[in-house]
């Protein structure tokens, strides 16, 4: 009698036997029965021995993938399932030897030869102002010496500038040969409609401690031309040679404008997901325009939706729509490239998706909008990368936030921090350099006095690694001290470090001691607060040396009014000179001296994030950048029946609701640590919303990209990055990070328990006011004050209590008053950057009556 197999029951006729036709169907039906439809198999593959291949290639054990990411929008392939993504970056500094003199907002540092400077708050790139060259002869340039700057003609250079052209025939940089070496001369640039970079690299042969770095007018008497963002930095030989065969769009990526000294910094990455477009949210929406849902808005009359946004160079995407009405509703898309040329699309209800193919060159901006010529609707716009439009979804984003990394290197890179993901899925550094701040809190001593200038000395930091010359110090300006460690003494802005200590030398025109004069240790501590010491009786404010009315101004730093008449460092006249040694910090953009030294053992320790970067399968858009600034703590300020978080810096009213930095994008507000929707971020220069939705008591913060990145750092050049190739790899992944997550969770739940709540402390009130001023800080560094304070002295820059170190924030903070007689807003009061509680400029209080405030911010 026939058997059968064991699994399927397959008739196994006996070698006797006849086998029917019948028999055999029978084993085929229940061999197609078992395989069941391969054509729908979810695998690629539709054979069995292929699907299971391919499964298990997903199960099995597999090395990481690798990918390297660059500055700027980029075009990523994922695997085949979404995988988290794990960077690692190397430290890079740059260094400009022209410290902040070349961001051009003073005319300190610059001599002119035929002709005049002055600056120009229209003309610009960075900052406030550009520096504007007037000719007072056929030809006229702003220029520094070779000497002055610190340049070592051994070495290899990078010089910059971005120039314009007013009314003058041109405009270029130049490196002459006075003394020796090789006159360099930089490409002629005659646009007057926008500033141009230009770049010059130079090699030990063409240069000479003689020579001049010049930004050369070329024209006639009274023609004009206008300059700012100099820099000038030290390179390798193998850098020189790179530049060689660089463009100048490559050059200025790879070497920034940079106010004195920025490492790798407030680092970005981020990944839109498959569709690039947000919710109309996040939309520039017109009166007319009605959100219906995230991705559905009606229009009730002709007008225009857009946003800005950004795309990858030569680049195919695709930019779909599921409805619209008819012809009077258009989806375009507006390409800005850098070079000033221009391209685009549309699409709509006739044409649901089209798909393009950016150039391959640097594009500036991309501008994406909906526009109704009378009434429409528009739903589900998406916008993805490839040449065939994706099934709609709403944007998924995923970012990585690293605000305060601070990788630093070398000169030449060779000894470099190092961020890496460990094995919980977290950012963590080793360190090869710190950076030190030499303010007024350290001990300061008198050391030597020379002619010109003094000698001091502080405790050299433990751990410091002198004997291989990595170290660069920063003084109060800007300017980069010389690194004299081959013997003492220090000249005038240089910094030798031996065993025990580092000197610092100090002319006597920027600190006021007087020739003979020897200041004592409170004295030293106060310069390094940011004063000067002088003879307050002479209204040139010499150098003090023993006669006359001793006094100290705060040292000026481009803010506040500069003193008319005062010799040698420039001091701020604002009412706030003394004749009392000060303790306090100079509020008025005072920014200390630092110094950066490489550690003789390097230290491994966590960084702080926010955020994971996610790669979906496919294509991926992923950007990189500097200038993110992660949930800042803000004290909206009230003004035109709405509060404001101030981005406007130069504009003095904005002064109690501003935060640190200019912004170039806002990207989120919180209250209490959430989301908040109320908020209008249409503009850059403040985040608004009407009062009604206002909580006195809660607690703002902001994150956003800061314009001004010159002064925060650079972005990394390439990140080196791994993720998950299958599912295996990716559920270990995942499993690893949760099992931390509930690790930390568990440990930060019984932290809280046994945590002590923070101590109030009450402030002593000045100046005739009364009532209560309490502060206290948390263990995560939140500064917390809360007044009930009836008025006494209420003129402008009364001060009404003075905080003590620790609880002093690093930027003036503004809180809105509330009278307690009908809890109408009030004004404001200012808690400022060197500890003062005080009235601020343009504030009218009444006198005798009670106000109430409440303000949080984070201190370091």
């Amino acid at each position: 009698m026939a058997e059968s197999t064991t699994n399927i029951g397959l008739i196994k006729p006996l070698e006797s036997e006849f086998v029917s036709i019948n028999t055999l169907n029978e084993n085929m039906d229940s061999v197609d029965h078992a395989l069941g439809p391969l054509n729908s198999l979810p695998t690629s593959s539709t054979n069995v021995a292929g699907a299971i291949s391919e499964i298990y290639d997903h199960l099995t054990d597999k090395p990481l993938n690798q990918l390297t990411l660059k500055q700027g929008v980029q075009v990523v392939q994922g695997g085949d399932v979404p995988a988290i993504l794990h960077p690692t970056i190397k430290g890079r500094t740059l260094v400009n030897l022209l410290g902040r003199d070349g961001n051009c907002e003073s005319l300190n540092g610059w001599a002119v030869y035929q002709g005049t400077l002055s600056l120009d708050a229209t003309n610009k790139v960075f900052g406030n102002n550009g520096i504007k060259i007037t000719s007072t002869a056929d030809s006229s340039s702003m220029n520094k010496t070779a000497a002055a700057i610190g340049v070592n003609p051994a070495k290899h250079y990078l010089y910059s500038a971005y120039v314009k052209l007013g009314t003058a025939s041109s405009v270029a940089i130049r490196k002459d040969n006075n003394g020796g070496g090789t006159a360099i001369y930089g490409a002629l640039v005659t646009s007057t409609t926008a500033f141009t970079r230009v770049n010059m690299r130079l090699q030990p042969s063409d240069l000479h401690s003689g020579n001049f770095f010049t930004i050369d007018c070329n024209g006639s008497t009274g023609q004009t031309a206008y300059v700012d963002g100099v820099s000038l930095y030290q390179i390798t030989a193998e850098e020189y040679e790179a530049i060689g065969g660089m463009t100048a769009a490559q050059i200025e990526m790879m070497y920034p404008y940079v106010d004195d000294m920025k490492h790798v910094n407030a680092v970005y990455i981020e990944n839109k997901g498959k569709n690039l477009l947000p919710p109309f949210s996040e939309w520039n929406l017109s009166a007319n325009t009605v959100v219906k849902e995230q991705y559905r808005i009606e229009m009730t009359s002709a007008g225009e939706n857009d946003l800005i946004m950004m795309l990858s160079p030569n680049t195919t995407y695709t930019l779909s729509i599921e409805s619209a009405t008819s012809a009077n509703a258009f989806v375009f898309l507006d390409i800005h490239y850098k070079d000033g040329s221009t391209g685009g699309i549309a699409t709509n209800d006739g044409i649901n998706s089209k798909s393009f193919t950016t150039l391959d060159k640097p594009i500036d901006r991309v501008r994406v909008g909906f526009l109704v010529t009378s009434t429409g609707h528009l739903f589900n716009p998406m916008l993805n990368v490839g040449s065939e439009p994706l099934s709609f979804e709403p944007q998924k984003p995923s970012y990585l936030y690293l605000p305060d990394c601070n990788l630093h290197s070398n000169v030449d890179g060779s000894v470099a921090d190092r961020l890496y993901t460990d094995g919980q899925g977290k950012p963590r550094v080793t360190r090869r350099f710190r950076e030190m701040v030499l303010d007024g809190s350290l001990a300061w001593a008198y050391n030597t006095d020379y002619t010109g200038y003094k000698v001091v000395r502080v405790t050299r930091p433990s751990g410091i690694n002198e004997s291989l010359g990595n170290m660069f110090a920063i003084k109060y300006d800007g300017k980069i001290l010389n690194i004299n460690n081959a013997a003492y003494p220090p000249t005038v802005d240089a910094i030798y470090t031996d065993g025990l200590h580092s000197y610092i030398g100090i002319a006597d025109t920027d600190s006021g001691w007087g020739e003979s004069y020897t200041p004592t240790a409170d004295e030293i501590k106060a310069y390094f607060l940011g004063w000067k010491m002088g003879n307050g009786a002479d209204t040139s404010f010499p150098p003090w040396s023993g006669s006359g009315t001793k006094m100290w101004f705060k040292l000026y730093n481009g803010v506040g009014i500069k003193h008319p008449s005062a010799l040698g460092a420039p001091v701020v006249d604002d009412g706030s000179a003394t004749t009392t040694v000060p303790t306090t910090f100079n509020n008025q953009g005072f920014t200390p001296y630092r110094l950066m030294y490489q550690l003789a053992q390097s230290v491994d320790e966590p960084v702080a994030y926010e955020g994971a970067l996610m790669l979906h399968e496919g294509d991926n858009q992923v950007e990189v950048g500097t200038g993110i600034v992660v949930r800042e703590v803000a004290n909206p300020m009230f003004a035109d029946n709405a509060y404001y978080i101030a981005s406007q810096h130069s504009n003095p009213f904005y002064a109690p609701g501003r935060i640190s930095h200019t912004v170039g994008k806002w990207l989120d507000v919180f209250r209490n640590g959430e989301r908040d929707k109320y908020w209008w971020t249409g503009v850059t220069l403040s985040a608004s919303f009407v009062k009604t939705y206002y909580d006195p008591s809660a607690a703002y913060s902001v994150t956003y990209l800061a314009l001004d990145t010159y002064a925060i750092g650079i972005a990394p050049q390439t990140i080196s990055a791994e993720y998950a190739p299958n599912i295996r790899e990716s559920v270990k992944s995942l499993v690893r990070e949760v099992v931390e997550a509930r690790t930390e969770t568990s440990v930060l739940a019984n932290t809280k328990v046994q945590r002590q709540q923070p101590q109030w402390i009450n402030a002593t009130l000045l100046s005739n006011w009364t009532g209560t001023l309490r502060y206290s800080k948390s263990d995560t560094g939140i500064v917390t004050l809360i007044g009930d304070i009836t008025s006494g002295v209420i003129t402008a820059l009364t001060k009404i209590a003075d905080l003590p170190k620790g609880y002093i924030p690093s930027v003036h903070m503004g809180a809105v008053l509330m009278r307690t007689s009908g809890g109408a807003d009030a004004g404001s009061i200012l808690i400022n950057s060197g500890g003062a509680v005080q009235i601020p400029t343009g504030v009218t209080l009444a006198a005798a009556t009670r106000y109430m405030f409440a303000i949080s911010y984070r201190v370091d």
